[in-house]
């Protein structure tokens, strides 16, 4: 893999010096858009749970969602793009980061070359279950506000290391590189190097010294996406292998995704499997799976979906799982051009290793209502 990547970046240098000048014809110009959210909402949570954390949780809560992006690009004469996105976190949930992603990318007629802290190609060509109702929820069923314990309290002691996507996002905001191929009969292939998802300015950062970090990730998968008729199919299947921790032999990760249209239905669904060696004698293999499954319906300016994921964590020394259990009910109406008016209730289940009274257990429902805002 490491000889594909090299082998990739010569070709781009190669067709740009064969090609001639590199020179554009302008500089690259940075345009500003990004997205905008508000929300008010209303969270139950087990009684037990609380008693036992010994704290109050307000059940009315506002939340806010909003990113800055700045985007740019240029063609240079030989043919060759080069583009830059930055994003800055512009107050709501992650406030604490001020430039949380960024990426720039080679692109040609031999595909596009992106490198920076963003999604993977894993990601990128990935396909969720389908869902309407913008940033709802922090802009996901999967990953989004209920599943992360912001309305509905998550255990301190529960383990969703990958209960984050159905998606491969294993670096999360960690610097990688991807390559992702031009369409060739709607089928793309993808894939992408991570030195160190934990690695920050100090690279390479490389030690491991636990079983939830991951170092030199390599993986690659296939994204389809046209049309048969009237109906629309987007699907995708993807593989990642990665170094960990030392109580951990290999450490793989596969992934799939299925999305089926048709007037303005569509039904799909995803699924990410981890596949971990313990090394010890009668440790528990700490795999992890989980899916997802809805339906959506558009019309004119309306908008309604339904899901329902499904996910669960071995422990290596425990018999018991971390599990979680969520179904989200989002609906939405376009108000006008970047301006939608969203809301939907939502149900989630953690459970743990151990009851409610224990602090292990909690579940509750949420309702929210808001704008959601693109520009």
């Amino acid at each position: 893999m490491t000889k594909t990547f090299a082998l990739l970046g010569t070709t781009a240098l190669a067709t740009t010096l064969i090609a001639g000048s590199a020179f554009a014809a302008d500089p690259i110009k940075l345009s500003v858009g990004g997205y905008g959210a508000v929300m008010v909402g209303y969270a139950s949570n087990d009684d037990a749970f609380i008693r036992q954390s010994g704290r109050e949780v307000s059940a009315v809560d506002v939340k806010g969602d909003n990113e800055i992006h700045f985007k740019g690009s240029t063609t240079l004469d030989n043919g060759l793009t080069v583009a830059v996105v930055y994003e800055i976190e512009s107050g709501g949930r992650s406030m604490a980061d001020v430039s949380d992603e960024y990426s720039i990318t080679l692109s040609g007629k031999f595909g596009a070359i992106k490198a920076g802290a963003d999604d993977n190609a894993l990601a990128m060509i990935h396909s969720n279950a389908p869902r309407v109702g913008g940033r709802l929820f922090d802009g996901g069923a999967v990953g989004g506000d209920v599943m992360v314990g912001n309305y509905v309290v998550k255990p301190t002691n529960f383990d969703d290391s990958f209960f984050g996507d159905t998606a491969i996002d294993t670096n999360g905001d960690a610097e990688s590189v991807s390559y992702i191929s031009p369409s060739v009969a709607g089928f793309t292939f993808g894939a992408s190097y991570v030195p160190n998802v934990s690695a920050g300015d100090d690279q390479p950062g490389n030690t491991l010294t636990n079983n939830t970090q991951v170092s030199d990730a390599y993986g690659a998968g296939i994204g389809y996406k046209g049309e048969i008729g009237a109906v629309s199919v987007a699907a995708d299947i993807g593989w990642l292998t990665a170094d960990t921790g030392n109580d951990i032999n290999n450490h793989n990760e596969y992934q799939a995704g299925l999305n089926v249209g048709y007037a303005g239905f569509t039904v799909g669904g995803a699924y990410r499997a981890v596949r971990r060696d313990a090394s010890a004698v009668n440790a528990r293999d700490p795999n992890a799976n989980l899916w997802e499954i809805g339906a959506s319906y558009e019309t004119g300016p309306y908008g309604v979906s339904l899901v329902y994921i499904s996910g669960n964590q071995k422990k290596t020394t425990n018999i018991a799982d971390d599990k979680i259990r969520s179904a989200e009910l989002a609906g939405e109406y376009k108000m006008g051009p970047g301006v939608s008016l969203v809301g939907g209730i939502a149900y989630v289940s953690f459970d743990g290793e151990g009851t409610a009274a224990t602090g292990a257990d909690n579940k509750g429902w949420v309702a929210a209502t808001g704008l959601s805002l693109t520009f």
